[in-house]
């Protein structure tokens, strides 16, 4: 994790699932952010948002309402060589850190 920016980046091999964190809508699903590459940004009660950046496949769309642990995308190449998730989680737009909101069931694997 990255304490200064407050977020994570997660190794993983090329076109692995990625699944949401916790429910919630999807607010933003393409590639029109530069510097995110394929990029998904779902909205979670509380003003909540979770974002999921260097995705391969996007599986979801616009406006549509996912599960905690559904597939959302699968994982892509980020701007370096590596096979990595960009995640991170803000709270009324400010970045927070990620390991202080998640579900315990995801923490555990950390």
């Amino acid at each position: 994790m990255n304490s200064q920016n407050k977020n994570l980046y997660i190794l993983g091999i090329y076109n692995e699932p990625v699944l949401a964190a916790c429910d919630g809508t999807v607010v933003y699903v393409g590639n029109k952010i530069k510097g995110y590459g394929n990029l998904i940004i779902l909205k979670h009660k509380n003003n909540y948002l979770s974002i999921y950046a260097y995705n391969n496949i996007l599986l979801v769309h616009n406006k549509q309402q996912v599960k905690s642990g559904q597939k959302i995308s699968t994982m892509g190449h980020s701007n370096t060589n590596e096979i990595k998730l960009y995640f991170e989680i803000r709270h009324q737009g400010k970045k927070v850190n990620p390991l202080s909101v998640l579900p315990k069931k995801i923490k555990k694997f950390q």
